[in-house]
């Protein structure tokens, strides 16, 4: 039987709740979740902006960062503590951005950050960023477990052993 997708969502105003959805195709846990969805919500700030107004082009794969990481920190995980103690780094192997819509100056938006493929060596990552209901742009990020040495280490079952079994 396929993992269950585990959507989780969080608004400044709402805490992160859980809900169960179909299941998605290529699992890489195996009888654990399939992804993992997260929000994270905040406003462009004037320095985010170009001269025409809008929101920078590479600021978006930030704010793709900002996402990783608090999906990360929701499942209990400190991505500075990976680094720290475990001396494991996920640097950005492929990464694509499509670009929809402008954001602007004083935009609230969120960064939808979807865990959408696990294996032990690398994860994978869908991000929308939305003002309201407006999709400004989709994207996708791929990352290997690397050591100091940047060589790929086989990790994730004991960084993120809830995915495994």
């Amino acid at each position: 039987m396929p993992a269950l997708e585990i959507v989780m969502t969080a608004t400044q105003d709402t805490p992160m709740k859980r809900q169960h959805l179909q299941p998605s195709p290529g699992s890489a846990a195996k009888s654990e979740p399939l992804a993992i969805h997260t929000t994270a919500p905040f406003r462009v700030t004037y320095a985010n902006t170009d001269r025409m107004g809008h929101a920078y082009y590479a600021n978006y794969l930030t704010w793709f960062e900002m996402g990783r990481v608090e999906l990360l920190r929701f499942l209990g995980q400190n991505y500075r503590d990976w680094e720290d103690q475990s001396d494991v780094f996920l640097p950005v192997k492929r990464c694509a951005v499509e670009y929809l819509r402008p954001a602007a100056f004083d935009d609230q938006i969120q960064v939808e950050t979807v865990m959408t493929r696990l294996t032990r060596a690398s994860v994978y990552f869908h991000y929308r960023v939305l003002r309201g209901d407006d999709v400004l742009a989709i994207g996708s990020s791929e990352h290997p477990f690397v050591n100091k040495e940047g060589r790929i280490v086989r990790v994730a079952d004991k960084l993120l052993p809830q995915f495994f079994s």
